[in-house]
């Protein structure tokens, strides 16, 4: 396994890209922070939305959007100094198609998405766990956190949001 991150991060270096350069806060046509406006521009409006829920210990108001025909709901959160509702979480389950993170998506073998996490260990700030059923990094200078959970050796849930500060 350390031959072949060593072997991994040469190449990545001699091709002049590195891992950093795929954005951990956007997946699909969202990125988290996008405003409501945007995401129905992109997705056009949700098939349901749930009622508006302040959590105390964000202090956040959140409200569920549902995207059932592709496989994204989104927490839509709202602070008390904001007039708009804006991406807060992002999570993905089947049917979602959408690619990210080095070609991970819904039903990418777990072997890739236990790679792309372990090679983000490189950057200290970053807190990376995997396990057998699961496989997640934070980031630590934005507290975002995005999370693989693998079932039958392949991806079958994505979360994208803040994570645990």
């Amino acid at each position: 396994m350390k031959r072949f991150l060593l072997s991994l991060v040469f190449l990545l270096s001699v091709g002049g890209w590195t891992l950093a350069d795929t954005p951990v806060d956007a997946f699909g046509k969202l990125k988290l922070d996008q405003t409501a406006e945007e995401v129905v521009a992109a997705l056009g409006k949700p098939a349901k939305k749930g009622e508006k829920l302040f959590e105390a210990a964000t202090g956040e108001t959140v409200q569920k959007w549902s995207y059932p025909k592709i496989g994204v709901t989104l927490d839509m959160a709202q602070s008390e100094q904001a007039e708009t509702l804006r991406v807060y979480r992002i999570q993905a389950e089947k049917p979602c198609q959408w690619i990210g993170w080095d070609g991970i998506g819904i039903g990418s073998p777990a072997a890739k998405a236990k790679a792309y996490v372990s090679g983000l260990q490189m950057n200290p700030k970053n807190e990376v766990s995997i396990s057998s059923d699961s496989c997640s990094v934070l980031l630590t200078d934005s507290w975002t956190m995005l999370v693989f959970t693998l079932t039958e050796d392949k991806v079958s849930q994505i979360f994208l949001g803040p994570g645990p500060e």
